[in-house]
């Protein structure tokens, strides 16, 4: 059993604050190679040997690295 423990909190998101938006997550295998694609608040996790892999990361407007990107 894998648990992806991270919360908004743990951003320092407001829980009070309405995060209305869109989400969506894809994950496709192709010539034995995973690949993961988001939008949105999605998060993608897999257990590889026993080991829980991060393949996403959240894509929230106010979070800095967005913030340059957009």
């Amino acid at each position: 059993m894998f648990s992806y423990k991270e919360k908004d909190s743990d951003y320092g998101y407001d829980q009070n604050v309405s995060h209305a938006g869109c989400t969506a997550n894809v994950v496709i295998i192709k010539d034995g190679i995973l690949y993961c694609a988001n939008a949105g608040d999605t998060r993608c996790c897999i257990g590889s040997n026993g080991v829980l892999v991060k393949m996403s990361k959240d894509h929230k407007p106010d979070d800095e690295g967005e913030k340059k990107r957009i």
